[in-house]
């Protein structure tokens, strides 16, 4: 997952710990991140991601170490189950996070597309 545009140069890719939220027919419904190696401080590595005009009214971060990106708009879905997964990063020179890999199964999840990503 990128954003549209120049997504810049890729300085390192590492591995984030983080929960995918899968909802009914493996429709995925947002990821979340936490704080730690490659980049403790969330905020800065998210810059680009909450400085920009669409994907910022999807990205949270809180204080407490972990951030929230948003991957389908509306009421929460009540079927909606979490499952832990290693996320793979890409990072520009200024640890800015230019993309984000998410694994299409794990452990108590499996994301279908396209029957389930409508």
């Amino acid at each position: 997952m990128t954003l549209d545009g120049e997504p810049g140069e890729v300085c390192c890719c590492a591995g984030l710990a983080g929960m995918v939220d899968v909802a009914a027919n493996g429709r995925l419904v947002g990821i979340e991140l936490q704080a730690g190696a490659p980049e403790p401080d969330l905020a800065r590595m998210l810059k680009r991601w909450t400085d920009d005009p669409v994907a910022g009214e999807f990205v949270f971060v809180d204080a407490d170490g972990t951030a929230y990106i948003e991957l389908t708009a509306g009421e929460a879905d009540e079927s909606a189950r979490s499952s832990e997964v290693m996320l793979e990063v890409e990072l520009n020179e200024h640890r800015e996070m230019l993309a984000v890999s998410i694994p299409r199964r794990g452990t108590g999840y499996e994301i279908s597309y396209p029957s389930g990503n409508r």
